[in-house]
C-alpha cells in the first residue's frame, strides 16, 4: 500500500535513511516515513516552532528532536507518541544520541548540555563558545564530545566538563589548534 504525502512550504528535505526511516522537515513538522514494512505509516514529529535537528537513536526505536520553542522532544517511533519533553530554555540547532542511547547531547545559544534522558535531566553544561553551537556528537565510547558553532570546534571531555581543545579554521585552509596547555598549533593550507 502506498501513500502519497503532498507537503506545503517545504523549508528543507532532509534524506536520512537510518533505520530504514526517510525523513522530511518543514518549520514546525517533521515526517518520519517507513522504507520497510511498517508497525506504523507514519510519524509526525510536531513543536510549537522551527524543528532545527532530528537523531535517531542507535537502536532505531526513539528519534529525539530539538526545536526554536526551546524543548528536546523524545520520541517513540512505533507509536509516534512523545515519550518526554525536556524543556531547555533557549533554541535548540543540534540533537545527537550517545552510542548507547541512554543520553544525548544539545547545542544552543554558546552551550551545550548533556542529558540522561531517562530522567530527563541536565548531566553538564558545557560552556565556552562565543556564539551558538550549531553540531554536536559523541565520541564511539561516549567519553568526549566535539561541539560547534560558526566559528570554533571544541573537543570537550564529558567526566570533568573541561574543554580538552579548541580547532578554528581560516580562508584557504589554514588551522590552529589550542590545547588548554596554551600553545599554538598552526598549519598554513592545512598541511
Amino acid at each position: 500500500m502506498s501513500k502519497k504525502i503532498t507537503i506545503f512550504s517545504l523549508m528543507a528535505l532532509l534524506i536520512g535513511i537510518a533505520v530504514s526511516w526517510l525523513l522530511i522537515m518543514q518549520p514546525s513538522l517533521a515526517y518520519l516515513l517507513p522504507l520497510t514494512p511498517p508497525e506504523v505509516e507514519e510519524v509526525q514529529i510536531r513543536h510549537s516552532s522551527e524543528i532545527k535537528s532530528v537523531a535517531f537513536s542507535p537502536d532505531g526505536k526513539t528519534a529525539l528532536s530539538g526545536s526554536n520553542d526551546k524543548t528536546l522532544k523524545l520520541w517513540n517511533l512505533s507509536t509516534g507518541r512523545v515519550i518526554k519533553t525536556l524543556e531547555v530554555y533557549s533554541n535548540i540547532e543540534s540533537v545527537a544520541f550517545s552510542p548507547d542511547g541512554r543520553t544525548a547531547l544539545s547545542g544552543s545559544d554558546h552551550t551545550v548540555k548533556w542529558w540522561d534522558l531517562s530522567t530527563g535531566r541536565v548531566i553538564k553544561i558545557l560552556k565556552g563558545h562565543s556564539s551558538t553551537v550549531y553540531s554536536v556528537a559523541f565520541s564511539p565510547d561516549s567519553k568526549t564530545a566535539l561541539s560547534g558553532d560558526s566559528h570554533c570546534t571544541r573537543l570537550w571531555n564529558l567526566e570533568t566538563g573541561e574543554e580538552i581543545i579548541q580547532m578554528h579554521g581560516f580562508k584557504d585552509g589554514e588551522v590552529a589548534i589550542m590545547p588548554k596547555q596554551g600553545y599554538y598549533v598552526a598549519s598554513p593550507n592545512s598541511e
